[in-house]
């Protein structure tokens, strides 16, 4: 198998080169042996709809053999076809909410971009979570305001675009989402979040109007419990929806380690193999790569490469 990294198709015109070199090997094959294409980009490599391929994913479809849905598509997918209301992680961390006569908390991005989180990932757990437990009381929203994927000030857009939800906390993704060890920005979300700091009793929209008065943006609006009753309790369930990995591991660290009683936490994606706790779309397993079906059928493998691309057919293929 010999790979031509971003050897693409292109248009038999001056913007293809590969159409002015006319390479002449290439040519031949095409010509005389069986020839196809295939597609590389998007949902067909597992990546979001309309979203350009790029090498690591390339090599990991073709190690695989299978399509490797990335985090947003995989659960926007599930969302579209219904098994994510029949998510056991999720249905479970509901239930003991409501078995121990608690509330149900879902932490996240609040943003457009699709990057760390989806709007419509958590409208639909908003949706699962009403309808489970009964109550849209019982389903506090902690939420962490974008400003870097989305518009500056964008969060009251998207606030009125969840409609009328019960919003317990804001804060800045500076604070709760810091992934540089700058421990005093996520204890303020975490204080925040449950009580520990002193509720601003004004509604979310009215708190983002005042830290734009101020002229700050979403990034760095400073995290405030939206009312006393908000706060993440004994007995509660805490979900967070983000569905990438490393900008909220700080917060949920907090959490693992809080004094709080009989807290249930479920995570969208597997955070850290350090985390002992339920996942809702864990990462899919390849069972039989390339690689290994060649070596069980005695096949000897020589891989080559420069150094850019090492990665590529060892991990990633």
């Amino acid at each position: 198998m010999v790979v031509l990294d971003g050897w693409g198709i292109g248009r038999k015109d001056a913007s293809n080169p590969i159409h002015i070199a006319q390479p002449k090997n290439i040519d031949y094959i095409k010509h005389h042996y069986l020839a196809g294409t295939i597609q590389a980009s998007g949902i067909a490599v597992g990546l979001p709809w309309g979203e350009e391929g790029n090498s690591e994913v390339g090599h990991l479809t073709l190690g695989a053999g299978k399509i490797i849905y990335q985090h947003f598509p995989r659960i926007s997918m599930a969302v579209h076809d219904g098994s994510f209301f029949k998510n056991e992680a999720l249905l479970t961390a509901i239930r003991h909410a409501k078995e121990n006569g608690g509330s149900v908390n879902l932490a996240g991005l609040l943003t457009e971009g699709n990057v760390h989180a989806s709007i419509q990932h958590l409208q639909a757990l908003i949706k699962m979570a009403t309808a489970e437990i009964g109550s849209k009381e019982r389903v506090k929203l902690h939420l962490f305001t974008d400003g870097r994927d989305s518009g500056p000030k964008s969060a009251i857009d998207l606030l009125q675009a969840l409609g009328d939800v019960n919003v317990a906390s804001l804060s800045g993704r500076f604070f709760a989402m810091d992934r540089t060890l700058h421990w005093d920005r996520t204890q303020a979300s975490h204080d925040a979040m449950t009580g520990k700091s002193k509720p601003v009793s004004v509604s979310a929209i009215e708190m983002l109007k005042t830290f734009y008065e101020r002229g700050l943006t979403d990034e760095f609006i400073e995290p405030g419990l939206l009312y006393p009753d908000g706060a993440v309790k004994d007995n509660d369930s805490l979900i967070f929806f983000d569905f990438r990995e490393d900008s909220v591991r700080q917060i949920v660290q907090l959490f693992i380690k809080t004094e709080l009683k009989n807290l249930h936490i479920c995570t969208f994606t597997k955070y850290s193999d350090k985390f002992d706790l339920p996942v809702a779309f864990p990462p899919e397993k390849i069972i039989n790569p390339l690689g290994r079906v060649l070596s069980e059928n005695g096949r000897i493998q020589l891989r080559l490469a420069e150094d850019e691309k090492y990665a590529h057919i060892t991990y990633f293929f």
